[in-house]
């Protein structure tokens, strides 16, 4: 197995992904009066799951670093797929070996890349601590926790078997063949019609600059977690940002998850990486 530091060594994203772009937006919007009268101001957690929930985004890493040697091409240097991490194969392919999902090496790769990570990689997995307990509070605290992930959905069920929290969850959104991945926002998009919430009543938990990229296309507002291995200078986007799940869930009194402190300006809690 190739192992990973836990780092990422690139403070940005690569060249075309810059956390302050804003291109365009494919923003679709709610229809007004989506929710009913009875609606309670808090609504839906977006909740990224790898690098987030669950420790695997070098395990992901190496996983394409091994599809794309077997496949023939020259390796990819570790850092520079690490740093990818957090895009779904629709880009990170086209980032890393200019290879574009329309051409047939893409699906070629790509399902390399899915049976090596499926047997060799998958069952290795943990949650980071505390991910049950943060979920618990989110929930008591009148949240409806979302999956939102560019994972792919032949991937997603095992991945939320390794992170253990699939009873605790409202909706699961995935990447799929005709949804864009982060740091598009089609993603969190589908996921407010899905659970019927209004933007302003959902907020992001991600750990990449792609997760707070694609809140902010969506006029959304994020929190952010260094446990993806990311610096705070590369998450400057989010409006908090904590060390991990269990950071976050011992410090949740003082959180944008607690309610109306998400205008207070922005919080950086616990010690920077």
């Amino acid at each position: 197995m190739v192992t990973m530091p836990h780092h990422v060594s690139t403070e940005i994203p690569p060249g075309g992904l810059s956390p302050s772009a804003r291109p365009w937006s494919r923003i679709v919007p709610l229809p007004a009066g989506m929710l009913n009268g009875t609606a309670r101001a808090h609504c839906v957690a977006l909740l990224d799951l790898d690098g987030t929930l669950l420790d695997s985004n070098a395990a992901h890493a190496s996983a394409w670093h091994d599809a794309i040697t077997a496949a023939g091409y020259p390796p990819v240097p570790l850092d520079k797929l690490r740093a990818l991490i957090g895009v779904g194969a629709d880009k990170l392919l086209r980032f890393a070996l200019g290879v574009d999902r329309r051409d047939s090496e893409w699906r070629r790769i790509t399902a390399l890349r899915r049976r090596i990570f499926r047997e060799t990689y998958l069952d290795t997995l943990r949650p980071f601590p505390g991910v049950r307990a943060l979920l618990r509070a989110l929930r008591d605290a009148g949240w409806q926790p979302v999956i939102a992930t560019s994972a792919s959905s032949a991937e997603v069920d095992g991945l939320l078997r390794r992170t253990g929290v699939g009873d605790l969850v409202t909706d699961v959104v995935s990447a799929s063949h005709y949804m864009p991945s982060k740091p598009d926002p089609d993603i969190f998009e589908l996921a407010l019609r899905r659970v019927r919430c209004e933007r302003e009543s959902a907020r992001v938990l991600g750990d990449t600059p792609y997760d707070l990229m694609a809140a902010a296309r969506a006029r959304l507002r994020s929190v952010a977690l260094r446990c993806g291995g990311w610096s705070d200078s590369a998450l400057a986007q989010a409006d908090a940002i904590f060390d991990d799940p269990l950071d976050l869930l011992k410090r949740f009194d003082a959180s944008p998850f607690a309610g109306g402190t998400l205008g207070a300006g922005r919080l950086h809690v616990g010690a920077a990486q």
